[in-house]
């Protein structure tokens, strides 16, 4: 990017936001539909830097958002309609020189027949695309209730039917929302134009109030079905994916109640297959929340839950996401301008395009999906979708190859490194160890141990922490105990001598730059769960395994379910370190001593998915009552022995340590040996 860019850009940022005093600036690339970077209302001159050293294929969040709440629904998430902090203008994305579109003249001559001129017209992509046009506000209009939100969009919404009455006739897309992402100017698309300004004119300001014209109440009922979507947490980041999701809506089928979990199936699988021109597609949290509107149109809904595991499985089940929607699968839009999903069952006839170009009309079907042609394929049709599917065998020469290759280049799956107690214990990307012991026996703590240890030992490894049992400062406050000895009683309750805060400071020093590797699930559910497959390959600590079975069901049918969540994990590469629960004896409690593999709660489902399985064994006191001699026995390991480790657990510093020999407590009669005699002889 040239200097003269970098201006423009920091004359652009300062346009929008140097009146504004709340939310952030959120940058995103859209393709891998993740956040770039995010900055402070207060520097902007930080935010025109980020576009000048990242400028290919950049997108901002126009008006700003509240990232703090962002976070709170969803730790990767770009920010929804309902996250929009303020509204700094009313801005539009306007294709034109396209088929169907408008030329650039037309369009320009549109736009100035409209009652108030444009703040700024940015070329899009170069001479030859299109426009975003911004209309300033003279001051940010903040948002404080769902209310006001809907009457911001709806005033947005009537000014881009304006402009379409302006254009007379000619096409303008659905961009009006007011969580648009927009290209930033400065920045640069795949095609190497750059996103440069026909003006910004930062002095032509307007009142919000201004933008309000005859005929604004019919565009709030739109807008409800808008904060529905809000309200089921969909993000929706562009405009032609929204139409396209919302005409699936429209078209699925919408049974009173046989057949709804097959439905919510194909319905995520579809959305999932949307791909934009940019190669953007539906985050699953917005997969999740379109399936839900869904499901409130249903005469008798499905329970929340259920609807999760349908979407989790129409995602995961079978081959992984990107083999199963790797072919461009061509539909025709769908009408934006009437998307009221219907309150009755009826047939939905749309018009679609095979990939010859020809139409043809369908009727009652959800998609047609049409790919290329192959010998080695089989095309088969399941409820009106044509999918065509791989070969379902492979060569073993092939295999043969591909696992030497592994050898020769030392890629061979390696066990994730620990300290002395605990080195060799089966965990390892790739895969599932589960750990069971009963209540008090130190499962948490064994945990948070290997977590923490795995971290300072493998300089690159990722942490993901999802504790269904108790909050990440809890895990704080036993690591804070195991490296300061402080009683954590005392920590807990913030019985503390200045000494003691000052070590409690010096370890929180030492382990923050650790902890920039280490993530937190704080949503702890099976569908958060099975999302973090979208993530890096990262070591995953899962406590426990039982809290995360969908409630209403059979615990043995929602552990398998998890059983099986945490076995996908692996397969994309994570390391899964999983506690489970045990059972009670026939006594009707714990029996720490003689602990097996048919000791995990589902013991089958376990069994069936674990690569190894740990229990601990809790064998008396070494001397004091705290001091514990335990055993970490190994009950499964499908890949090589079954190692044991015996520790002694130290209850007050919250610590496994490798368990050091004892003296015999007496020796008895032992024979001396003469010194004549040999010793050889001796043993002889």
């Amino acid at each position: 990017m040239t200097k003269n860019a970098n201006v423009l850009s920091s004359e652009y940022l300062h346009a929008l936001y140097g009146n504004c005093s709340r939310g952030q600036v959120v940058f995103v690339k859209p393709c891998r539909n993740q956040v770039s970077a995010v900055f402070n209302i207060d520097q902007l001159d930080l935010a025109a830097r980020h576009v000048e050293l990242e400028p290919t294929d950049l997108f901002i969040k126009v008006n700003p958002i509240d990232y703090d709440r962002v976070k709170q629904r969803n730790l990767h998430g770009i920010g929804s309609e309902k996250e929009v902090e303020a509204v700094v203008s009313l801005h539009f994305d306007i294709d034109a020189g396209k088929p169907g579109y408008a030329t650039q003249q037309d369009m320009l001559a549109a736009l100035d027949t409209m009652p108030l001129s444009p703040s700024a017209i940015i070329q899009s992509d170069g001479d030859d695309g299109g426009y975003h046009v911004y209309w300033l506000l003279d001051e940010p209009h903040y948002i404080f209730d769902d209310e006001n939100r809907m009457r911001c969009a709806a005033i947005s919404g009537r000014w881009l039917e304006e402009l379409r009455i302006c254009a007379k006739g000619a096409k303008v897309d659905s961009t009006a929302n007011l969580d648009r992402l927009l290209r930033p100017v400065g920045s640069i698309r795949k095609s190497g134009n750059t996103v440069a300004p026909l003006f910004i004119n930062s002095d032509r300001r307007y009142k919000l109030q201004e933008f309000e014209l005859p005929g604004l109440e019919k565009h709030l009922t739109p807008t409800i079905q808008r904060q529905q979507l809000s309200r089921f947490n969909v993000g929706c980041p562009s405009g032609f994916l929204d139409a396209r999701a919302q005409g699936y809506i429209q078209a699925a089928d919408k049974p009173h109640e046989g057949g709804r979990n097959s439905c919510a199936f194909r319905l995520a699988g579809n959305l999932a297959s949307i791909v934009g021109d940019d190669g953007e597609r539906l985050s699953e949290s917005d997969i999740l929340g379109y399936v839900l509107v869904w499901n409130a149109l249903l005469p008798v809904p499905l329970d929340e839950m259920e609807v999760q595991q349908c979407v989790q499985n129409g995602l995961y089940r079978g081959k992984p996401r990107e083999d199963k929607f790797a072919r461009k699968r061509e539909i025709l839009t769908v009408d934006t301008d009437n998307l009221t999903a219907p309150t009755g069952e009826t047939e939905a006839a749309k018009t679609y395009e095979t990939t010859a170009g020809a139409p043809e009309t369908v009727a009652g079907q959800t998609e047609v999906a049409t790919t290329t042609d192959s010998t080695s394929a089989t095309e088969t049709t399941t409820g009106g979708l044509q999918l065509q599917l791989p070969p379902v065998t492979t060569s073993a020469i092939k295999l043969l190859d591909g696992y030497m290759d592994d050898i020769h280049s030392g890629t061979l799956p390696q066990l994730i490194r620990q300290r002395d107690a605990l080195d060799g214990i089966e965990v390892g990307f790739g895969l599932l160890t589960v750990l069971g012991g009963p209540p008090g026996t130190g499962k948490t703590v064994i945990a948070s141990q290997v977590a923490f240890d795995a971290i300072e030992l493998n300089a690159d490894l990722q942490v993901i922490i999802a504790n269904a049992e108790m909050h990440f400062s809890a895990l704080l406050r036993r690591e804070f105990t195991r490296r300061t000895r402080i009683k954590s009683d005392d920590l807990r309750f913030g019985r503390l001598t200045q000494y003691e805060r000052e070590r409690i400071d010096e370890v929180a020093s030492d382990i923050r730059a650790t902890l920039l590797r280490v993530q937190v699930v704080e949503e702890c559910n099976l569908f958060n769960l099975a999302r973090l497959a979208g993530e890096k390959p990262s070591l995953i600590i899962v406590d426990y395994l039982q809290k995360f079975a969908p409630s209403g069901k059979d615990l043995r049918i929602g552990v398998g379910e998890v059983a099986a969540t945490l076995r996908r994990l692996c397969l994309r590469g994570h390391a899964v370190l999983a506690l489970s629960a045990t059972k009670r004896d026939s006594k009707g409690s714990h029996n720490a001593t003689e602990l097996s593999l048919s000791s995990f709660k589902e013991s089958g489902e376990v069994e069936y998915n674990a690569d190894s399985a740990y229990v601990l064994r809790d064998e008396g006191a070494l001397g004091e009552e705290w001091r514990r001699r335990v055993t970490l026995a190994c009950v499964k390991n499908r890949h090589g022995a079954q190692k044991d480790f015996k520790l002694e657990f130290d209850r007050p510093r919250m610590e496994f340590l490798a368990r050091t020999p004892q003296p015999l407590a007496e020796f008895g009669n032992l024979t001396e040996v003469d010194s004549d005699d040999s010793v050889e002889d001796f043993f002889l």
